[in-house]
């Protein structure tokens, strides 16, 4: 969904933000070129239909800029169970 979101808003490969999702997404993509979902089968073909689509979308240049900085990620803390 994110990437199809970057793709309608325009946004470029130049913000590093988008050119790392699609580097991950690209990374795991399989052999023949499709991206495996192996809980369910079948729609590997769907997710790899919505994933190339939304690749499309996205160019190299865009009129898209960010000028807002990364946002640290971090995990939420594990939650102690009282039982």
């Amino acid at each position: 969904m994110l990437l199809n979101l970057c793709g309608k808003i325009g946004a470029s490969l130049e913000d590093s933000r988008v050119s790392d999702l699609v580097n991950f997404i690209l990374a795991l993509q399989g052999p023949y070129g499709l991206w495996e979902y192996p809980s369910r089968p079948i729609a590997s073909r769907w997710i790899s239909y919505d994933l190339l689509l939304s690749l499309s979308f996205i160019d190299g240049s865009g009129d898209w800029v960010s000028l807002s900085p990364r946002t640290p990620f971090q995990a939420y803390p594990k939650v102690d169970k009282r039982y």
